[in-house]
């Protein structure tokens, strides 16, 4: 189902000229029954087959093209239907509809200067040998027809990456389709653990039965063991939570002055109580000494 959202970027971002390059194209016009038959028409390394049925309307100084499409194929993949609808005002044309099962785009291109925006949605199930899950992706399209940029995100829900089970997926991007340059990620396992994809990386939107992000490091934003959170807030201080309830948690840390290289780990156990507005009443027992006092402490 990926090629239909790759078809649909290709549409808006691939130069005019690449249209019609094959001389096995064949375009059968039935101007009574107003229908197109499509046969083996190229655009691109995209072929396409089926039959359309269009209507022309003119309002006031404006032109609109409709157009319904059934037994449609993609480079072999079958689509259910298609819609369209189109609308010429002067130089500008409106993209106001054009959706296929699962994917959509909006949006217009105006000939004079040959620049375009789009808005473009998409969703389906993914079950490659690399990546399992339904993902959903929105995105805007915009700038010059044959150089154009694309900007939004990727989600996947419930699913498999490489044998390693997520709850969810999401990639923020930037960049020239199909390669994208990732800004943003986050992964989040069902043990609540929390991951980030490394900066630098791209997201290649053209196959995903391969990875589609090369050599992929993760750096750790919350991981879990069990019921107990790892956490560390700076290189002094390190440690286990756990929450009993909403209001009560339970500290395994250890603190250490940077400025006494030799002195030992200050290991002890803390029970925090919130007691209002991110303000604890905190107990800390030491091999030493105990402490009790308030906190105030902000997590991000």
């Amino acid at each position: 189902m990926k090629i239909f959202f790759v078809f649909l970027l290709f549409i808006v971002c691939s130069p005019a000229q690449s249209v019609f390059s094959s001389p096995s194209n064949t375009i059968e016009l039935d101007a009574v029954e107003k229908k197109i038959r499509l046969k083996d028409l190229h655009l691109g390394d995209i072929t396409i087959d089926g039959t359309f049925s269009f209507q022309f309307e003119k309002q006031g100084s404006s032109l609109v093209f409709a157009v319904e499409g059934q037994d449609i194929t993609f480079n072999g993949n079958a689509v259910e239907w298609l819609k369209a609808k189109i609308t010429k005002q002067g130089p500008v044309i409106f993209v106001d509809q054009l959706s296929i099962p699962g994917y959509s785009l909006t949006g217009n291109f105006d000939l004079e200067s040959k620049k375009i925006a789009f808005n473009l949605e998409g969703s389906w199930q993914e079950d490659s040998e690399f990546l399992e899950g339904f993902i959903q992706v929105k995105s805007k399209i915009w700038g010059d027809i044959n150089s154009c940029l694309a900007s939004g995100y990727l989600t996947v829900e419930e699913g498999v990456c490489e044998s390693q089970a997520f709850k969810k997926l999401r990639l923020d991007f930037l960049g020239s389709p199909p390669v994208l340059n990732i800004t943003d990620s986050e992964i989040v396992l069902h043990d609540g653990s929390v991951f980030e994809y490394e900066h630098g990386k791209v997201l290649d939107i053209r196959d995903f039965s391969n990875p589609i992000i090369p050599n992929p490091e993760f750096v750790a934003h919350k991981v879990f063991f069990g019921d107990w959170q790892v956490f560390s807030e700076n290189r002094t201080n390190a440690g286990l939570r756990k929450n009993v309830d909403e209001r009560i948690d339970v500290f395994i840390n250890t603190n250490k002055d940077l400025n006494e290289n030799n002195a030992d780990l200050d290991t002890g156990t803390e029970l925090r109580y919130n007691w209002k507005d991110e303000q604890f009443l905190k107990l800390r027992m030491e091999s030493d000494r105990t402490i009790l006092g308030f906190e105030r402490r902000k997590e991000f």
